[in-house]
């Protein structure tokens, strides 16, 4: 078979390998798609090596024995080979197994273990269906594109209340935006390429600033009514965009580090102690970053859908606030409806409180889409305040400063 090696400074070249062979748990899959992550900066800088690679989609072309996967399945390839029996494999944190398998010992094959080729080995446990209806290209999305900020907004439970600061607008940070939109948040980002920045904001990013420009963390405490943010995710890998996500996140708020990086200065007490910082959430995320027992397939598996559709209007998107609130009217439950004042979509912040917890009938009766009839009257008489401004997909959900929760 055919596969990449990093031959010199931004020189690469075709090799030959032997054809893997499948044993045990290792099965073969044929390549359709290849990400490029990380192995780009070894392309510039002339790191000479072969087996390049950590990331594919493809198709399951032989096994050696029943297990997860038969021939003929759509997969996604998930990165590194862990050992599957260590504390950590046996949590579902495959990418920080201490204890990776060694694939010559393994398998006997000798070809290496890279995505940047016609095949390759892995073990069956790491290959995650693709659904019918997505392309390979699309799935390969799944593993650092989607993946290592979907672990981090799993982690620090983002959704609809939250702003959510993203530095580093490249694919992962890109990837970060969708993720957020995904869930509902608003976002904010920091990039100082254009291209990115506008990308972005197609994508859902409804501020982009410049760190190059001055007053980067007064303006992003200014967009947050002086609070900050409440969740940040640097994807850059930057020790200043590291910084900013710090300083410009509230107290008791989240940050996540997903970019690779050096050397970072904390004040223990400023930065963490006295803002009130979770440390269980305050980790370094790695790229490729897997779920355990394939609990999040399916709604990685959305998100990976939602990057192909990144203007879904509130009222359709399954973690945003109308759809929370469709599910309490549902179930039957009170909703406790913040009350938006007048003004431009862009400017309108929410500035109060319903009088009291709206219950369905209530709702009902003031005309609120997806709550069940009732005969009963409403239970305030201004209860239809800021019901269509509340639903308007177009406008903003919260500030960081009113927030109503149920």
């Amino acid at each position: 078979m055919k596969a990449v090696r990093i031959a010199g400074e931004r020189q690469a070249e075709l090799i030959d390998l032997p054809d893997p062979k499948a044993k045990g748990e290792y099965v073969v899959v044929k390549v359709h798609a290849t990400p490029m992550c990380t192995e780009y900066k070894a392309y510039k800088a002339g790191h000479v090596c072969q087996g390049i690679g950590h990331e594919a989609a493809g198709e399951v072309v032989e096994i050696a024995q029943p297990g997860k996967v038969k021939v003929g399945d759509r997969v996604v390839v998930m990165p590194q080979l862990p050992c599957g029996k260590c504390a950590l494999c046996l949590q579902g944190e495959y990418i920080h197994c201490e204890h990776l398998d060694n694939l010559t010992e393994a398998t006997g094959y000798e070809g290496g273990g890279g995505t940047y080729a016609q095949c390759l080995l892995k073990q069956d446990w790491l290959l995650l269906p693709i659904p019918d209806d997505l392309s390979y290209e699309h799935a390969g999305m799944a593993c650092c594109g989607l993946g290592p900020t979907f672990g981090a907004m799993q982690l620090m439970q983002v959704d609809a209340f939250d702003t959510v600061l993203v530095t580093g607008l490249g694919p992962v940070g890109l990837g970060a935006v969708v993720n957020a939109v995904y869930r509902g948040a608003r976002v904010i980002g920091v990039e100082a390429q254009p291209f990115r920045a506008n990308l972005a904001q197609e994508l859902g990013a409804e501020t982009v600033i410049d760190p190059a420009a001055e007053g980067a963390l007064e303006r992003l405490l200014e967009l947050t009514d002086g609070l900050g943010v409440d969740k940040a995710v640097d994807c850059s890998g930057v020790a200043q965009a590291q910084r900013l996500c710090i300083d410009a996140t509230r107290r008791k708020g989240h940050v996540a580090f997903v970019g690779e990086a050096g050397d970072l200065t904390l004040n223990v007490s400023q930065d963490m102690i006295r803002k009130g910082a979770d440390p269980p959430r305050n980790l370094a995320l790695q790229p490729g970053r897997r779920l355990p027992d394939h609990a999040g397939d399916s709604r990685l598996r959305r998100s990976v859908r939602q990057a192909d559709h990144p203007h879904l209007p509130d009222v359709q998107r399954p973690g945003s606030l109308r759809a929370a609130t469709d599910r309490r009217l549902r179930q039957g439950r009170a909703v406790s409806v913040g009350v938006a004042s007048p003004g431009s979509c862009n400017q309108a912040k929410w500035t109060g409180r319903a009088p009291r917890a709206w219950s369905p009938p209530a709702l009902a009766s003031a005309g609120v889409p997806g709550s069940p009839p009732s005969s009963q009257p409403a239970a305030e008489s201004d209860a239809s305040v800021g019901c269509s401004r509340f639903f308007s997909p177009a406008f903003p959900l919260f500030s960081a400063r009113d927030r109503a929760y149920w």
